[in-house]
């Protein structure tokens, strides 16, 4: 309780006290089988009867390539999972495709990799373009250029901490006793996801051959709480029997058009999805060759069709953002395989129609990247958390590799809380269609449409689950 009143909040003494006392526990989960390829699903059932932190669900895992010459993308595990679904007492929840694709566009943009957040990320393969000989730390510790090297593979120790969806809902925690079986399905990516090293003097290099990752020891580890006194599980279950528990939480629907080729007269690609609160979308580009593992996009290294031809980058990560003047060459810092690229490069103009009317025309790349900015929670103006990714070093880097034009169709409060003010479909569909005009360039691009929307879980009693799409 507050001791003394109308008084700054730092001159005053506050203390409240949680009635009863809690036990906080540790669990961790195994998948389903002790070894999961390219293209396999992973199963997690939860405990029932525990009730569980949001917060501390954390996915570990060793992650090693097989065949010599091959690495991990950027994002370690996170780049991993291709598809994400969440189920509860068999109803699902939560189904988002090409989760890893969108949960890099989300973390190039927001600063999740920006240079503050660098040491929060040593488990989730912040910078790919070293290889770390002992990542164990036993024995010599050593580093070397991964874009260059050549007959090894890579091995380490990945993990996933910063969840897209449910395991990031309004509701930090809840009871599996209310919800029943909760199970977390996990598609990994295809071969196509790592990317190839090889000696940056394409003359004279065979180039390594596209190669294939296993994932093992998969776990699932989170925190639960028990509470020593019944007045909480009271409350819980006269709310329950009464107008019941609401959790909201955010999923992400995407449409991706066919391959077409970038053009002065444009691409329209149109999507439609049905939902009661559309918060945002946003367009970007993949390139046609995505799914054919090539060299890491970074620096002075050679992007080619053919091994013979192929070339790693001759700096590191680090070496290529502190010095731009010498090293930035073709692909500046983007860091990352070709599988995530977001390929604007040459984008002239855009526009956003919804239900056929206009809603934002971009006549220069500087509008587009502006309120993609401001669709992002008004990062424009947020001075005191991280930056893009620290590669995107110039206006034509962001387009050619980090490219995302966003809309927002919500209120942003930035209080924190949890609003449901997207755009409804009314119980039909609403329309989205996106156009982007270039400039001379004619390669083949996949126009990409992801519409985030809120969801709402209402829980009542006998583990009865209504989900407002």
């Amino acid at each position: 309780m507050e001791q003394i009143t109308g008084f700054p909040k730092n001159l005053a003494y506050n203390l409240k006290r949680l009635q009863g006392s809690i036990i906080k526990q540790k669990i961790n989960i195994s998948a389903d089988k002790s070894s999961y390829n390219a293209n396999e699903r992973a199963m997690f059932n939860f405990p029932i009867g525990r009730m569980v932190d949001n917060r501390s669900i954390c996915l570990t895992a060793k992650c090693s390539t097989q065949t010599n010459g091959n690495f991990f993308p950027r994002g370690g595990l996170n780049s991993l999972i291709e598809n994400l679904q969440i189920t509860a007492n068999s109803r699902i929840i939560q189904s988002t495709q090409y989760y890893n694709y969108i949960w890099n566009c989300i973390a190039d943009i927001s600063g999740y990799f920006s240079v503050e957040q660098a040491g929060k990320r040593l488990y989730e393969n912040f910078d790919p373009s070293i290889v770390h000989t002992n990542p164990q730390g036993e024995g010599t510790i050593a580093t070397t250029n991964a874009c260059i090297t050549t007959g090894s593979t890579s091995s380490y120790y990945f993990t996933v901490n910063n969840w897209l969806g449910f395991f990031s809902s309004s509701c930090s925690t809840w009871n599996t006793n209310d919800l029943g079986q909760v199970q977390l399905i996990l598609t990994f990516a295809p071969d196509a996801v790592l990317w190839l090293a090889a000696p940056n003097t394409p003359a004279a290099n065979a180039g390594a051959d596209p190669g294939t990752y296993k994932v093992e020891d998969l776990n699932l580890s989170m925190d639960t709480i028990t509470f020593t006194e019944s007045l909480y599980y009271d409350l819980v279950k006269t709310q329950l029997e009464g107008a019941g528990l609401n959790i909201a939480y955010h999923d992400y629907l995407v449409s991706v058009g066919n391959s077409v080729a970038k053009s002065t007269t444009g691409i329209t690609h149109t999507a439609q999805f049905s939902t009661n609160s559309l918060d945002m979308v946003f367009a970007t580009f993949r390139t046609s060759l995505y799914n054919t593992a090539n060299v890491l996009l970074l620096g002075n290294a050679t992007v080619a069709t053919t091994k013979s031809t192929i070339g790693g980058s001759s700096k590191t990560y680090t070496e290529v953002i502190s010095n731009h003047l010498s090293n930035e060459d073709t692909h500046a810092g983007f860091n990352q395989s070709r599988y995530f690229q977001r390929d604007g490069g040459g984008i002239d103009y855009s526009s956003w129609y919804i239900n056929s009317s206009p809603f934002t025309a971009n006549s220069t790349p500087i509008q587009i990247y502006n309120n993609t900015l401001q669709a992002f929670d008004y990062l424009n103006v947020d001075i005191g958390t991280g930056s893009l990714h620290g590669g995107a070093l110039t206006t034509g880097i962001y387009n050619r590799y980090y490219f995302i034009d966003a809309l927002s169709l919500e209120n942003i409060s930035g209080d924190g809380n949890s609003w449901v003010s997207g755009l409804g479909s009314g119980g039909g569909v609403t329309q989205i269609s996106y156009n982007a005009r270039f400039k001379t360039l004619t390669d083949n691009v996949f126009p990409i449409i992801v519409g985030k929307v809120s969801k709402i879980m209402n829980i009542k009693i006998g583990r009865n689950i209504d989900i407002m799409e």
